[in-house]
């Protein structure tokens, strides 16, 4: 007689497959910060391995679809057809073929590539989370020494901004937001336990916040706070936890100000509010920011439906150089509305996850949501299109947000059929 098959889901893998794939994403989670400010091609590297990962995993069917995710096979055709429609349009057709290959990898699969790691692999997703804050603090940490008027292996403040270890002040802006989160979420969770921990996850809350002030990063800011916002709205968050929220935030801009009492390196929230306003004599980045949309919106007009090529020669505005700093838009300007439409998708899916959750509150999927947050935000500021270290965060979160969602409605359906029975 011949047995079932067992199912692929019940099959453990081997210890050998399961400590290298951990080593592998712990890796990339613990040079994820450093991966823009990298020496030479690291950077290129980094971002060919990553997409190279995601399109293994792909292959190998290392992938599965997230509850209520199948709107990212939607964006896999979509974005397919955008290549299609927008390549020939472009000043080098083959580089928009192989940006938009690297969008299908990074928007398309690999959220289902950490859908699956999610399901078979779940604590390999904390043990990144671990690495990524640990890298993200020390990166946090060299931005203060800058802002302090220190050179950190190589790097200095620059214009009152520091970008630590990432290369970018807006990029340390982003990942210093996330970093906050996990701690907080971390703190959370060790609080309840009374754990010996906490100390150590204050003081990883207070380097982070503090590196994410001196990068002087209006857009980062912003978009931290209304991800806080969500983070909070979905936990349930008491009064008491907001006002000693408020309280640690205005000490850390007090240690801000003390810092920029004693060096000419750092600019204060405010100094760089009348910076990005145009109230200064230095460039008002709000404006150049607006200049974009509105040549790509020209362009958008002009040619709706093909785009003008997915590469980043194509994609220059106003000068022919910067690249359009809004992600739907620029996804339209460059890879007309199939692309344009791929990331309205991706959107939607977010703001599911969001309606989702706020359903069930408290739920565990307020992290993962908040972070997704975080950097769809962001995009709505930057030129975050084509680059793979912010799409990797963003897949995975939201894959983990959709999952949580998903885990946290079994026990309702489970209550109502138990009653259900009791009932008859």
């Amino acid at each position: 007689m011949l047995k079932p098959p067992r199912a692929v889901a019940d099959e453990q893998p081997r210890c050998g497959h399961v400590g290298a794939s951990r080593i592998l994403l712990a890796s990339v989670s613990a040079t994820l910060p450093f991966v823009r400010g990298a020496i030479g091609d690291y950077s290129a590297y980094w971002s060919s391995a990553v997409i190279g990962l995601v399109l293994v995993m792909t292959i190998t069917g290392r992938v599965s679809v997230p509850p209520r995710g199948g709107g990212f096979l939607i964006v896999v055709a979509l974005l397919s057809c955008a290549a299609v429609a927008s390549s020939p349009e472009a000043d080098a057709p083959l580089g928009s073929v192989v940006v938009t290959i690297q969008m299908i990898a990074m928007v398309g699969f690999a959220p289902l590539a950490a859908s699956w790691i999610h399901r078979h692999r779940p604590s390999h997703i904390r043990i990144a989370a671990v690495w990524f804050t640990t890298a993200q603090t020390a990166s946090s940490l060299a931005g203060v020494l800058q802002a302090a008027g220190l050179e950190v292996l190589g790097e200095s403040s620059l214009y009152g901004r520091s970008p630590g270890l990432a290369g970018h002040p807006n990029t340390m802006g982003v990942m210093a937001s996330v970093a906050i989160l996990i701690t907080i979420e971390g703190y959370r969770r060790q609080h309840a336990q009374r754990s010996p921990l906490r100390g150590i996850l204050v003081a990883t809350f207070i380097v982070n916040a503090t590196g994410l002030l001196v990068t002087g990063s209006t857009s980062s800011m912003i978009s931290f706070v209304a991800a806080l916002l969500v983070y909070a709205y979905l936990r349930r968050t008491s009064a008491l936890v907001y006002v000693v929220g408020s309280v640690t935030a205005l000490l850390t801009l007090a240690l801000g100000v003390t810092i920029a009492s004693s060096s000419g390196a750092f600019a204060s929230p405010v100094d760089r509010l009348a910076q990005v306003t145009g109230q200064t004599d230095e460039i008002s980045t709000i404006e150049d920011r607006i200049r974009t949309v509105a040549y790509a919106w020209n362009g958008i007009v002009d040619n709706p439906l093909f785009g003008a090529g997915m590469d980043d020669a194509s994609g220059g505005t106003f000068d022919g150089v910067v690249l359009t700093h809004n992600l739907p838009i620029r996804a339209w300007y460059q890879g007309g509305l199939f692309a344009f439409i791929a990331i309205a998708t991706v959107y939607g899916i977010m703001i599911g996850a969001i309606i989702k959750a706020s359903r069930r509150r408290p739920t565990d999927s307020a992290l993962p949501v908040a972070v997704a947050a975080i950097l769809a935000a962001f995009a709505l500021t930057s030129a975050m299109l084509q680059q793979p270290l912010y799409w990797a965060i963003f897949s995975t979160s939201i894959a983990v947000a959709l999952h949580s969602n998903a885990e946290t409605s079994k026990p309702s359906v489970i209550k109502a059929v138990q009653s259900r029975v009791a009932c008859s």
